[in-house]
């Protein structure tokens, strides 16, 4: 498993040089797939807010239409997951070829 799939598990510092490149290419073509993935989360937010928290509730769907209506891509770079491990890779001068960033794969996104 990749650490941007599940980013809460430890700190983006602790990643050595080589799963920072893994989880850069990871992300960059499969980034279709973690915004579909986002949406999913947030709608599960929703079902569960609307009986126990509508505060919570109402946070959640306003994040859920505003990155619906991003473009995937935008999203992306966006992403506070993304911008994190970047800022790392940056910080440690870690290079990513960028044609490795853009050979997404298509993926369907129901919602």
């Amino acid at each position: 498993m990749y650490w941007v799939e599940e980013p809460n598990r430890a700190a983006v510092t602790e990643l050595s040089n080589s799963q920072i490149l893994e989880n850069l290419a990871y992300a960059g073509k499969r980034f279709e797939y973690l915004y579909c993935r986002e949406l999913r989360k947030l709608e599960q937010v929703q079902a569960k807010a609307i009986i126990k928290n509508l505060d919570e509730f109402r946070s959640a769907q306003t994040k859920y239409f505003q990155i619906k209506g991003m473009h995937p891509k935008i999203w992306f770079e966006n992403w506070d997951v993304y911008k994190e491990i970047m800022q790392e890779a940056g910080r440690r001068n870690i290079a990513l070829a960028e044609y490795e960033m853009n050979e997404s794969q298509k993926t369907l996104c129901f919602g």
